[in-house]
């Protein structure tokens, strides 16, 4: 019977006889069209009794139980799933509940009260166990049995095959199993087709389940994000390949919630609402299929260019793995996942933590060169976006950069990077008359004027404070290119170091406030000098104390009250261990000679204060460690 059965269908599929589409016809199914599975549904509903099981399988979310139902809806099957079931006996009572809704309410009253049963057997072990029978041999065969959810279900393969078998073998049952194969014991599958005379595996009706999600989502208007971006989101969805219709019902309820947030004017912008719907679509596939965590959001542009940048370095050498954020963007072609028409933290938040802040998300849009004025934005900010402007804006914004660069008017280090990588692509491009060694020239002269006019940002103190510019700012990659990279790195050195000098700088003004902390806070002086919980770490990655004397440091120290002398060797001794960072390590050679001042000290005192001296001597890690290997 199974070897017939499958040769039955071959020749079905090949050309569909006329009981088949009779059945079709009767399904009421002629308006739409008909898939290989709604073919062959319909005539393995038509059969009496097959004497076999039919296997519908495919990956988690791909629609095995949409497309099963829409073809034997509600009213033509006994639906039963088998999540979490633990005993033949739950099937078998659900298949009953299924089947005798009314008869099975009974029951569970009766249960309920404890005295007489649904069926009218009182209550005992004997009788529970006709009950039992009662339930198993009380089957009804004028509608298909759907199975769902077999891999999740805990019964042991061969009592759950026994279970399907008897459906089919003694009560001549048409029923048909849903599960994700992949996910099946091994046990089971070895088995299957002891029981199973067709299997067939779904494929997505991506078309069929849009339609039916944005029934659940939209409102079927012309202003509807759904009906709006309908080929958008489809054509994302199948270059995402995540194949899980469950997931794009998710990122389609998303763009609903997305659309909302924006204002009337930013939804009448086509191009700008379709840029940031496309954006968020292609990333929220991504996340829901845990292809991408929140650290690959995080400096968007800049991962892609050190990427590249690395590969290029690396010509030659063992392959070198792609970042995420990369490979995602590799799977799509109709989408910039650069786009800043959203922030790395606005992204983060809408992706992993499903918060759509509808302030922020339209002011992030409004600022966005599609609603923003030309002239009220960063020149470099509308001039890196000319590829996309009329002539005359972007002609604009060249002059204005050109003259802000002049009458050195950029301050931030992060804008004036993007002025820089801007003048040398457009010095190689004969916008501008110089050759980029000139122009690279002329943005050192730039760096040191606003040195010389006490104009340029130090570096910040902290990491905490230090904003990574190594490959972007403000969500903009540096428009960088292979022949002049080399003039670009050369200055992004320079402003480094610069900066680096202007804070070292005002370290040397640093030493009175330390002192004064010496002498009357030591607590505040370990929060200044260290990270703690309590945050204010004004000095904790720099080389402070380098720029004091130590015979000022210990004097200071000596006039402090006792209180404060834990406080004080710990906030030396906490800096450099376990180990010491590099941007302190000018220090090291400072705890030497603090200490020498203090043993000096120590000799100079008697008693109780000599003790004192001694046991608060900070010790160098250096030493330290060279004690240990002596030892």
């Amino acid at each position: 019977m199974q070897k017939w059965a499958t040769r039955m269908v071959g020749k079905l599929r090949a050309q569909p006889n006329s009981k088949e589409l009779s059945a079709d016809n009767a399904a009421g199914r002629g308006s739409r069209h008909m898939t290989q599975l709604d073919h062959y549904l319909a005539f393995y509903e038509s059969r009496e009794c097959p004497g076999y099981a039919v296997f519908i399988t495919g990956e988690w979310g791909i629609g095995k139980t949409f497309q099963v139902k829409r073809a034997i809806p509600d009213d033509r099957c006994y639906y039963v799933s088998l999540f979490g079931m633990q005993s033949a006996s739950e099937i078998f009572a659900a298949v009953f509940a299924s089947m005798f809704p009314a008869t099975a309410k009974r029951k569970a009253d009766a249960d309920s009260h404890k005295d007489v049963s649904a069926l009218g057997f009182p209550i005992g072990a004997l009788n529970w166990q006709l009950e039992n029978i009662f339930i198993r041999d009380k089957v009804e065969t004028d509608r298909v049995i759907i199975f769902d959810d077999l891999e999740r279900c805990k019964i042991k393969p061969t009592d759950l095959l026994g279970v399907i078998n008897r459906y089919v073998e003694h009560h001549k049952c048409r029923v048909i199993v849903i599960a994700h194969d992949g996910k099946l014991p091994k046990k089971l599958l070895e088995q299957q087709e002891k029981i199973f005379g067709q299997v067939i595996k779904v494929i997505p009706e991506v078309e069929a389940a849009y339609t039916e999600f944005a029934k659940e989502f939209g409102n079927g208007s012309e202003n509807d994000p759904l009906f709006r971006f309908r080929e958008d989101l489809v054509s994302l969805f199948k270059e995402s390949q995540v194949g899980s219709l469950r997931i794009l019902r998710h990122v389609m309820e998303d763009t609903v919630r997305l659309y909302n947030c924006l204002l009337e004017e930013q939804r009448n912008h086509p191009e700008a609402t379709r840029e940031i719907i496309r954006l968020v679509a292609a990333l929220d596939f991504e996340a829901r299929a845990m292809r991408i965590k929140p650290e690959d959001i995080r400096d968007r542009v800049g991962r892609q260019l050190i990427y590249e940048m690395e590969r290029r370095n690396r010509e030659g050498e063992a392959e070198l793995p792609e970042p995420a954020f990369v490979t995602a963007q590799n799977r799509y072609q109709t989408v910039q996942l650069e786009s800043t028409l959203l922030s790395d933290g606005l992204l983060q938040e809408i992706l992993f933590e499903g918060v759509y802040d509808a302030k922020r998300i339209a002011g992030s849009v409004a600022a966005s060169v599609y609603f923003a004025n030309p002239t009220e934005l960063p020149s470099w900010r509308v001039f890196i976006e000319f590829q996309s402007q009329p002539d005359n804006v972007a002609e604009a914004a060249k002059t204005r950069m050109e003259q802000e660069f002049r009458d050195r008017e950029v301050l931030e280090p992060g804008e004036m990077l993007h002025v820089f990588a801007l003048r040398l692509m457009m010095a190689q491009n004969d916008l501008l008359p110089e050759s980029p060694p000139e122009i690279a020239a002329e943005c050192r002269a730039y760096i040191d004027d606003l040195r010389a006019a006490n104009r340029l940002k130090p570096t910040p103190m902290t990491w905490d404070d230090r904003e990574d510019l190594s490959r972007a700012y403000a969500g903009y990659g540096y428009w960088v290119e292979e022949p002049y990279r080399a003039q670009f790195e050369g200055i992004f050195g320079y402003l480094s170091d610069e900066r680096k000098a202007v804070m070292l700088d005002q370290l040397k003004d640093a030493g009175p406030g330390i002192l004064h902390l010496v002498e009357t806070d030591g607590e505040t002086l370990y929060s200044r000098l260290n990270h703690t919980a309590k945050g204010g770490a004004t000095y904790a990655d720099v080389p402070v104390l380098a720029e004091i004397q130590p015979a000022d440091f210990v004097a200071s120290w000596m006039r402090s009250h006792p209180k404060n002398w834990y406080w004080i060797q710990n906030a030396i001794s906490a800096r450099l261990r376990p180990a010491v960072p590099q941007e302190l390590s000018d220090e090291l050679a400072w705890v030497d000679r603090v200490v020498l001042e203090l043993e000096a000290e120590a000799q100079r005192a008697n008693g109780i204060r000599a003790l004192r001296i001694r046991r608060h001597l900070p010790r160098n890690p250096t030493r330290i460690n060279e004690e240990e290997l002596q030892g």
